[in-house]
């Protein structure tokens, strides 16, 4: 297949590698702090919010402004990768639903399903996907992240802010929940940076000096923060609650979403090459780790969301290691 390049087996795990142990480097350092006493494992919501409501947003306004939304656009790849997402995202809601039931809230739902079609396209899916298939991934790894940001996490921001208790628990549950959902995503940080990045992106304005200094120092801070909070947080809340539920995000992470994204975008769509390997690779990135962000800042589903983005991660190391070598080659 062209555009994968035929690096050999020890470049591509040495470029997996390269990728994921700062991940968990960073995830230790905050369990290390907190048992140590360094940083107290209350931290973790303080240091979650700036990710969520400062860093994050800078990160997002920035990718997005600097992307050529416009230009980014194959109709088949988007229209196979939104069909995809959205698929898994309800099939996963609804089997996990009726698996494990409906667990701390309603809220639960939006992460479990969230966890299993949102993918860490950029932290691990970016450098990975240059690495491995070089600029063939850059359209594709472009797509799914718009996709990703402007139409599935917007979907579950607004799940979970309609299972948001209201002021009268007494007031008719669809029109009423439906307002306030609407009402409050509007007013969400992360949803609000979405829609601004991808207004500027399409107006065409370039990206001042000094404001593009600013997001992208902002932005850097966000993974690293987002995956100390994490490591504190599960500093605080050690062990693995509920091992088949984060066991079933992942597997439908690592395992659903690749098979899922193949079959419809391949012998449904009609791609091949370059396109739908990387779509393939970028289906099988591990559980994005602003899923435990989103569920920390709501309260609902963060020990899932943490052992899901640790689990998915520790055990992509094999899958998309067997992917790249593999199956990638034959598509």
């Amino acid at each position: 297949m062209t555009g994968l390049r035929r690096s050999g087996t020890g470049r591509r795990m040495a470029l997996l590698l390269t990728a994921i142990l700062p991940f968990f480097a960073v995830i230790g350092l905050g369990v290390l702090a907190a048992r140590r006493g360094w940083v107290p494992s209350s931290a973790a919501a303080p240091l979650n919010g700036f990710v969520f409501k400062v860093a994050m947003p800078a990160l997002l306004i920035r990718a997005l402004w600097a992307m050529d939304v416009r230009a980014a656009l194959e109709p088949r790849y988007l229209g196979g990768w939104l069909a995809a997402s959205l698929i898994l995202y309800a099939g996963a809601a609804l089997l996990m639903r009726a698996g494990f039931g409906a667990g701390d809230g309603p809220g639960r739902s939006a992460v479990r399903a969230q966890g299993s079609s949102i993918g860490n396209i950029g932290f691990l899916g970016i450098p990975l996907g240059l690495g491995v298939m070089g600029e063939a991934a850059a359209g594709p790894l472009a797509m799914s992240l718009l996709v990703d940001l402007m139409v599935v996490i917007p979907v579950s921001i607004a799940w979970l802010e309609g299972a948001r208790p209201g002021p009268d628990a007494r007031v008719s549950r669809r029109r009423a929940l439906a307002a306030r959902a609407l009402g409050r995503s509007i007013k969400n940080p992360f949803f609000l940076s979405i829609l601004v990045g991808a207004g500027l992106s399409a107006s065409g304005l370039a990206i001042p000096e000094p404001v593009d200094r600013l997001l992208t120092f902002l932005g850097a801070a966000a993974p690293p923060t987002a995956l100390f909070s994490l490591g504190l947080y599960l500093a605080a809340n050690a062990g693995v609650a509920r091992l088949a539920e984060a066991s079933s995000v992942t597997l439908l992470k690592l395992a659903a979403h690749p098979a899922l994204v193949w079959a419809i975008m391949g012998p449904g769509l009609g791609l091949s090459g370059p396109p739908l390997a990387a779509a393939v690779l970028i289906a099988s990135l591990p559980v994005a780790s602003n899923v435990f962000v989103i569920a920390a800042e709501y309260g609902v589903g963060a020990k899932l969301a943490a052992d899901a983005v640790t689990l998915s991660t520790a055990l992509s190391l094999a899958t998309i290691s067997a992917l790249a070598i593999w199956v990638l080659p034959t598509l």
